[in-house]
């Protein structure tokens, strides 16, 4: 069955079930969307909030980075170096295999939905909207709620704080290495876009929801929300002002019951081509840019 479908169990006895999910490249963007319905439905859809599947998410962005950015990853699946090499040491036929083919419109499709993942994935966590220990109905004081809304300071800890921090990095890193590597498109400007909508489309759900008394995550509120889309990138920043931007076009819209998630309709057929380059790709000075700009919540939580 594929991610984001709708479904129930049942059995004709009393039962104990164990179960689990899967992750694939080919349903990245049901997988993405899902995790969009449970943060704005919540218990209302499901009965678990999924947190390790963003974790997981956070990991196939930087196995994609690893092979393609970085080049650990052979075409015919060996690994150039053991910190990439779990999969290739398991499946060494078949880990080049789950890498997007960009050269395609579903293989760059896939790869930029899962960027985009890679910058949300703050905004994502259903611990971002909750103070440290609080309860599902818990009231917090307002010196808390000071803390909460003024400093981010949350539930998250700060193992995954950073490792949101490098998930962002990594995709934008990810975006520069598309636009280094292949002509035929405006990578920034299709990233920024993507990401604008998917955060519009974000915005607009969530404001349908609270209009109909659905509750989503524990203490997500449209407010919250907003504060954490304001908050993703540097404020004079392109990816900023452009998601700013597209949620102010949803403000703007007296109806916006056909905001979409999907990213199809600004993608084209365009063919690409490698570019001619002087030399290899180095992104170790702009990892340490990104991982400085990308996220200032580790030192407000501090």
């Amino acid at each position: 069955m594929r991610p984001n479908t709708p479904h129930a169990v049942l059995t004709i006895e009393n039962s104990v079930f164990k179960g689990g999910h899967y992750n694939a490249t080919s349903t990245i963007k049901d997988t993405f969307y899902g995790l969009i319905h449970g943060l704005v439905a919540g218990r209302y859809i499901s009965n678990t909030d999924h947190g390790p599947s963003r974790f997981v998410l956070r990991q196939m962005l930087t196995f994609y980075h690893a092979a393609l950015v970085l080049g650990k990853v052979e075409r015919d699946g060996r690994s150039l170096s053991p910190t990439y090499s779990m999969l290739s040491n398991y499946y060494p036929e078949k880990a080049w295999a789950h890498v997007p083919d960009v050269l395609t419109v579903d293989g760059r499709i896939e790869l930029i939905t899962l960027c985009s993942f890679g910058v949300l994935c703050n905004v994502l966590d259903f611990d971002t909207y909750r103070f440290p220990g609080q309860r599902r109905d818990e009231k917090l004081s307002a010196k808390k709620r000071e803390k909460l809304v003024v400093h981010d300071y949350n539930a998250m800890t700060l193992r995954d704080r950073v490792h949101c921090m490098r998930t962002r990095a990594l995709a934008l890193d990810l975006v520069c290495w598309l636009d280094w590597k292949y002509e035929g498109l405006d990578w920034m400007e299709l990233f920024g876009r993507t990401v604008g909508q998917h955060c519009a489309a974000l915005y607009a759900y969530k404001a349908k929801a609270e209009a109909q008394d659905i509750e989503g995550a524990p203490h997500c509120t449209l407010k919250a929300i907003k504060t954490q889309l304001a908050g993703i990138s540097h404020v004079e920043g392109l990816l900023q002002r452009s998601i700013n931007r597209a949620i102010e076009d949803v403000l703007d819209k007296a109806d916006t019951e056909d905001e979409s998630l999907s990213i199809d309709n600004i993608w084209d057929n365009a063919t690409l081509s490698e570019k001619d380059q002087d030399g290899g790709y180095d992104s170790s000075y702009l990892m340490d840019i990104y991982m400085i700009i990308t996220d200032t919540r580790v030192t407000r939580s501090c």
